[in-house]
């Protein structure tokens, strides 16, 4: 009788460390989201501004000789923030058009499967708008990252 108590002892902890552990998760994703919904117009609005620098100021630079490796780290820091937010948009956007399933999903591929389960839910609930601007942003970061910093970093270009 002792031996089955026991045993009954180990499973409840068990399954009670389990559901701790889940809630643990639970809270981690949602105040994450929360965090990320109350700072994203600040990453927004910083990231309109360094867009906007990226295409006035630092890519010129990065045709003249001297300023090549300036204009081209610019672009490269800025290409960071740029990043971030558009992680962060997706996380806001996949947990208010998918809910939980969507985010665990996407935390569950490395953090990374956010922005194209992001991407997938805009295109399915029809937020066309967002999903051609997340689709632009996506791609103007792979452009500045291959295209621009790439050949000056590695100086490709003389």
């Amino acid at each position: 009788m002792k031996e089955h108590l026991e045993k009954v002892g180990c499973i409840f902890i068990g399954v009670a460390t389990v559901i701790a552990v889940i809630f643990i998760i639970s809270l981690i994703i949602k105040g994450g989201v929360w965090i990320a919904a109350e700072s994203l117009p600040v990453f927004i609005y910083i990231s309109f501004i360094l867009f906007i620098l990226n295409l006035i100021v630092f890519f010129p630079l990065t045709f003249i000789k001297k300023t090549r490796k300036f204009g081209g780290s610019s672009m490269f820091l800025s290409s960071y923030i740029i990043g971030i937010t558009v992680w962060l948009w997706c996380l806001v956007l996949t947990f208010k058009l998918c809910g939980w399933v969507g985010v665990i999903i996407g935390v569950i591929l490395l953090g990374i499967g956010v922005v194209p389960i992001g991407i997938l839910s805009a295109l399915f609930t029809a937020h066309f708008s967002t999903f051609f601007l997340i689709i632009f942003f996506r791609n103007f970061l792979i452009s500045i990252e291959f295209f621009i910093t790439a050949p000056i970093f590695f100086c490709w270009l003389p």
